[in-house]
C-alpha cells in the first residue's frame, strides 16, 4: 500500500532583521489510507505552519512533501487550487463559514471550485448535512446557530468533495466539552468509513482519538504511542 502523505526531511524557517528563526526542522512522517493521526504540541511550536505546509499553503525551503503522490512544491498556483478542492478537506478552529451564506451554501461552496453542476451540488450539500444532523438548519446561517453546529458544518462543508484526507487544526479549540466530544466522535466516523486525518492540537483530549501521535516541540517532530 501507497502512502497517502509523505513527508521528507522538512524544514522551514522564517527570516527577519533581527537574523533567520527555525520553525520545522527536518520533519519526516508517512501517513498510509484510513490512518489517524495526532500531531500536539503547546502554542508557538509550529503545528499551524506545518498544517500550512500540508495543504500546499506554505512553501518549504528543503524536503518534500507529497500528497496522493503529489509533490506539492512542484505545483503551480492553479494546481494548488484544484488540489486543495478535490485532493483535501481542510477544517479550522475558527470555522471560517461564510455569514453571507446559509449552512447549506457553505457546504456546497467547494464542489463549485470543482465544477459539479448546481442540481448535484444541492443534492449532495443536503445528503451530507442530514449525515450530520444538520438538515433542520440548512437555510440558516452561520450566526444563526451554535458553534458546534457551526464546527459540524465546516466538517461538511470539508468532506463533500470525498476527499482520501482530512486536515484538521485545532477544530475543538472554540468548543465546550460536550461539543469537543461530538466533533471527535464525528472526526472518529469518518476515519472508521476509510478517510486519512491528520488532527493538530493542543487538546490531549482530542489527540486521544488519534491512533498514532506525534510530539512537536521546538521544531522537531517525535512519535509517541498513545496509552489508549
Amino acid at each position: 500500500m501507497k502512502p497517502l502523505l509523505e513527508v521528507s526531511d522538512v524544514c522551514l524557517s522564517y527570516h527577519s532583521i533581527s537574523g533567520e528563526t527555525r520553525v520545522l526542522s527536518h520533519i519526516s512522517f508517512s501517513l498510509f489510507p484510513g490512518e489517524f493521526l495526532a500531531v500536539v504540541g503547546p502554542s508557538g511550536c509550529g503545528k499551524s505552519t506545518l498544517m500550512s505546509i500540508l495543504c500546499g499553503i506554505e512553501q518549504i525551503e528543503e524536503g518534500t512533501c507529497k500528497v496522493n503522490g503529489l509533490e506539492l512544491k512542484k505545483l503551480t498556483d492553479r494546481e494548488l487550487a484544484s488540489f486543495r478542492s478535490t485532493q483535501i478537506g481542510i477544517v479550522f478552529q475558527s470555522f471560517f463559514l461564510d455569514e453571507a451564506r446559509t449552512l447549506e451554501e457553505n457546504v456546497e461552496m467547494p464542489m463549485g471550485y470543482s465544477g459539479v453542476k448546481k442540481k448535484r451540488r444541492r443534492a449532495q450539500a443536503q445528503k451530507v448535512l442530514e449525515e450530520f444532523h444538520l438538515a433542520e438548519l440548512a437555510k440558516k446561517r452561520p450566526s444563526q446557530v451554535s458553534g458546534g453546529e457551526q464546527q459540524r458544518a465546516a466538517v461538511a462543508r470539508a468532506i463533500v468533495n470525498h476527499p482520501k484526507l482530512l486536515i484538521a487544526d485545532e477544530p475543538t479549540g472554540n468548543l465546550d466539552e460536550e461539543n469537543t466530544k461530538n466533533v471527535m466522535e464525528l472526526l472518529t466516523g469518518l476515519n472508521e468509513n476509510g478517510m486519512g486525518i491528520i488532527l493538530v492540537t493542543h487538546d490531549p483530549y482530542a489527540a486521544s482519538f488519534a491512533k498514532r501521535k506525534y510530539v512537536l516541540e521546538h521544531g522537531v517532530l517525535k512519535e509517541e504511542r498513545n496509552r489508549n
